[in-house]
């Protein structure tokens, strides 16, 4: 886990037309308030399944490779099984667009 200072970032998006002309740029600064903990690496097949008792991977050859294939209702499941473990004292999340 790596700690990520409160501060600001630009975002930006892009809109895209038809044979892909750029149609509309926009930027905004996002704010972070408060700071928070992230994890430095992608979690792994091995460490999936250990909390959640399956591998939903598609390229299994190695347990050390990130898990993939997985919805963000599969992570939310992942999240709260986590959490569960009372591993930290706060809770485990994923982290919005801005962070």
């Amino acid at each position: 886990m790596v700690y990520i200072e409160p501060g600001s970032v630009v975002m930006s998006c892009e809109k895209r037309g038809a044979f892909n002309v750029l149609l509309e740029h926009q930027s905004f600064k996002a704010i972070i308030t408060k700071g928070y903990w992230i994890g430095k690496y992608p979690v792994t097949q091995e460490q999936w399944e250990i909390i959640m008792r399956n591998n939903p991977s598609y390229f299994k050859n190695d347990k050390n490779n990130p898990v993939e294939c997985v919805t963000w209702i599969y992570c939310q499941d992942f999240l709260i099984k986590l959490n569960a473990l009372k591993l930290v004292e706060g809770k485990f999340r994923l982290p919005t667009e801005a962070e």
